[in-house]
């Protein structure tokens, strides 16, 4: 991506993938909600995260867990079940 002036406007031509985030630690949908908060201690987190992903065995998006959800769910609880498909 080149840098341009404060104020520029973007370079519509650069891929997205360059301006898309890519630290976000991925929750599996399957494991539970104390095993997510481990794994986002672990692995750290941007510096504002509203929304974390959860993903199935293959990767495949299955849905989004907010994180005000995350935070308030009993530990024992799968991320399946407070996820939004």
């Amino acid at each position: 991506m080149a840098t341009s002036a404060p104020g520029a406007l973007p370079d519509f031509a650069d891929p997205i993938a360059n301006h898309a985030r890519s630290d976000l630690p991925l929750l599996v949908d399957d494991m539970t909600v104390s095993a997510a908060l481990d794994r986002i201690r672990a692995e750290g987190v941007g510096e504002r995260v509203i929304y974390f992903y959860a993903v199935d065995q293959n990767r495949k998006l299955t849905g989004v867990v907010p994180t005000r959800r995350l935070l308030t769910a009993p530990l024992e609880a799968r991320v399946s079940e407070i996820m939004i498909p």
